[in-house]
């Protein structure tokens, strides 16, 4: 997804391009490489099946969808000239990072702790993991919203509103079950 291709059409000329609205969907299966995939592949296995398991297949594929949709929305609309392609399934893992500290807050999750020469595993409350983690993204998002994306190269913002989807989307799931227990007696 190259955001000024949907603000200003045929500003990039590139031959066999797609239309600009599909690049919502088709960027979140593209990386910038090896450990940009798999650093959200390892937070996919981690954190997704549990998810997937709580939701359901179909739900929770609508909501990854759902969640980098709008992160890349997200992106989109903070950085309306930005020239480079916004690539990568981030903003969908936070949707499930957001459903897993909701539905999970006590779970214990390996943490890799070091200082300096120091390293350590330590288990801690996926709350306090994900809570963390979440903090650092909007505290970037919010520094580099004056810049442009470019000089951070790393879409911070996608993975704050990809995060927030993903609450909203417990939200209303665990609505819906309290419905369906109830009308169902």
């Amino acid at each position: 997804m190259i955001p000024v291709d949907l603000f200003h059409p045929g500003a990039i000329k590139v031959d066999g391009r797609i239309f600009p609205l599909l690049t919502f969907i088709t960027s979140m299966f593209m990386h910038g490489g090896y450990i940009h995939l798999g650093s959200n592949m390892l937070y996919l296995w981690v954190f997704g099946r549990n998810v997937e398991d709580d939701f359901g297949h179909i739900r929770f594929l609508a909501m990854y969808i759902s969640a980098g949709i709008i992160a890349t929305a997200a992106f989109v609309f903070a950085f309306p000239d930005e020239r480079l392609p916004l690539v990568g399934a981030s903003g969908a893992i936070a949707g499930v990072l957001g459903v897993y500290f909701l539905r999970f807050p006590t779970s214990r999750v390996h943490f890799l702790f070091f200082f300096f020469i120091f390293f350590r595993i330590i288990p801690v409350p996926a709350f306090l993991m994900l809570g963390l983690w979440f903090a650092i993204q909007l505290v970037e998002s919010m520094s580099s919203i004056s810049l442009t994306a470019s000089h951070s190269g790393v879409a911070w913002i996608s993975h704050v509103a990809g995060f927030v989807v993903g609450i909203v989307w417990t939200l209303f799931e665990l609505r819906r079950r309290y419905y369906i227990r109830r009308y169902n007696k």
